[in-house]
């Protein structure tokens, strides 16, 4: 697995959605933060946009003021729809 990924040139990135800015002097605090966030492999009711969604809820909690207000499954997955459907 690459340690960078341009998703510009990505074949398979379709959507995306915009939750915050983050200084690039901050960039190794967040990848600590998300390993912070774990996999939970054997349920069914879990899956890879659980993990997003646990690692926005940590960020909310951490500060740091680069997520942005309001962001929750619902909004996301709606803006996430009418992007695909833009695409």
């Amino acid at each position: 697995c690459p340690s960078t990924l341009q998703f510009d040139e990505s074949q398979t990135f379709r959507v995306g959605y915009h939750v915050g800015y983050i200084a690039q002097d901050r960039l190794d605090w967040l990848k600590e933060k998300l390993r912070e966030v774990f996999v939970i492999k054997d349920d069914d009711d879990w899956d890879c946009q659980s993990w997003v969604m646990q690692a926005l809820q940590l960020f909310k909690e951490e500060g740091g003021g680069f997520i942005t207000e309001n962001i929750g499954r619902a909004h996301i997955f709606k803006e996430l729809i009418m992007e695909e459907e833009r695409w």
